[in-house]
């Protein structure tokens, strides 16, 4: 049976241990609901283990000032805003599957154990703390706790940070990661990560972010890092493909580590109605991703950022082309140097989608190749055209080996060849010897 008691009890029983909370060198609290604020601080007393269980707080909550002492919380329930606020505590600070209505807030100077498996329906905020050990979430894969907003500040908070088999609404990472501070991620779900002006100096390592459901528009998912300098930040076995929206926006991956990271398909595709200042940061994102996959080896991850950067820059050069007027980006090359980009990168993408495709070659060449045979060579006649889709006799089929003879560009030069058709047999040539080098580019990248 719950019995109820001011908050000022547990400060009282510090302070004057007495009967029946003192047993065995320890001060027990069990099935009480406190009402009012309750201060807990132990400077300059005995030493002296704390343990609540089943207890209820009615409003907040204040630790401070914990030296060579033990508090454990268990199967409690906090209605209000919980604050460790400790200058030093020497031992270790736990709550156990207890419930927090409202905010955790931890911002102290020293802390040698901090441990929380509990759910917060408020918000968690790390600002301060130099950790020998921090670990929040569950120890083992079958149970998570959940936080609906969680903060960190890496400026204020250093050592050890475990975060594990947590399920998390919004994780907000910013401040500066020392060198010698080490955050871990394991297990976790998080609907919205964001990354804000982090800086990282030290180890921040995510891994197996798995998603078994399915995305919905009631689970909106977003991963977002601004104006940020990951360092080497490791992702290992992170499934971006759980997010509907990714976004890099000035930041530095040139150092990250990505390994079995699955990227969204969604990922992939352009949206045309990005401004133009998004588009060059997109290129960018692409740019540092690529570079960072060829350092690990991973020459298929590889190519296919390359072909997401040069699409971006055919967007860009596409627009900077054909609009007269710009406001949102400054130009950097003449027009001249615009058309030139334009053409060179929209033909890359048309004949093999920047390497990306080995069947793009082969149509390019037999497309381009057919209306240069037949309009250089037959006259584009109507008759030889018809020819080739007719396979009643050995005509037929005479016209298609002519038409792929002609398209080799290794054939002998035909001195019956003059004039006009001429110019277009060395046409047929280099589009040829063009598909033929885009082939062998796209079937590269799977071998060393």
């Amino acid at each position: 049976m719950i019995t109820e008691q001011p908050a000022s009890l547990l400060r009282t029983i510090i302070l004057q241990p007495q009967k029946p909370y003192d047993s065995y060198g320890g001060l027990i609290f069990s099935d009480i609901r406190f009402t009012g604020d309750g201060y807990l601080s132990v400077q300059g007393q005995w030493p002296r283990d704390l343990y609540v269980t089943d207890c209820e707080f009615e409003s907040q909550l204040i630790i401070e000032e914990i030296i060579h002492k033990n508090y454990t919380f268990k199967n409690c329930a906090f209605e209000g805003d919980v604050k460790i606020l400790c200058k030093e505590s020497k031992n270790f600070i736990r709550f156990i599957d207890c419930i927090f209505k409202k905010d955790l807030i931890i911002n102290g100077k020293q802390f040698n154990s901090v441990i929380i498996e509990s759910n917060i329906e408020g918000a968690l905020y790390i600002e301060a703390g130099k950790f020998e050990k921090l670990i929040i979430g569950a120890d083992f894969k079958g149970k998570k706790y959940s936080v609906n907003s969680f903060h960190i500040d890496f400026s204020g908070s250093k050592g050890v940070m475990l975060f594990r088999h947590l399920l998390i609404d919004r994780l907000t990472l910013y401040g500066t990661n020392s060198k010698d501070s080490e955050a871990s991620f394991f297990s976790i779900r998080a609907f919205r990560i964001n990354i804000l002006n982090l800086s990282n100096e030290g180890k921040i390592r995510f891994s197996d972010l798995v998603w078994n459901d399915t995305l919905t528009d009631e689970s909106y998912r977003s991963f977002y890092c601004f104006q940020s300098n990951l360092g080497k930040t490791e992702f290992f076995n992170f499934n971006f493909n759980c997010f509907q929206e990714i976004e890099f926006i000035q930041s530095q991956l040139i150092e990250c580590v990505f390994i079995n990271t699955v990227w969204p398909r969604h990922y992939y595709k352009l949206n045309l109605k990005l401004k133009e200042d998004r588009l060059a940061d997109l290129r960018e994102e692409f740019r540092q991703l690529k570079f960072v996959l060829s350092k690990q080896g991973d020459s298929v991850k590889e190519h296919e950022f390359h072909a997401l950067e040069m699409r971006t820059l055919l967007l860009l050069s596409t627009r900077r082309l054909f609009k007269s007027q710009n406001s949102e980006i400054n130009r950097t090359y003449t027009w001249r140097q615009n058309l030139q980009n334009w053409v060179v990168l929209l033909l890359s993408w048309l004949s093999s989608n920047f390497g990306l495709s080995w069947l793009r070659p082969i149509f390019f060449m037999l497309v381009v190749n057919f209306f240069l045979i037949y309009l250089g060579i037959y006259g584009f006649r109507l008759q030889a055209l018809a020819n080739i889709f007719s396979f009643h006799s050995s005509v037929d089929y005479n016209a298609i080996g002519n038409f792929l003879y002609y398209c080799s560009p290794f054939r002998r030069f035909d001195n019956i060849i003059t004039g006009k058709a001429s110019i277009f047999d060395i046409l047929i040539r280099i589009v040829s010897s063009y598909g033929i080098y885009n082939f062998i580019r796209a079937t590269r990248r799977y071998v060393k």
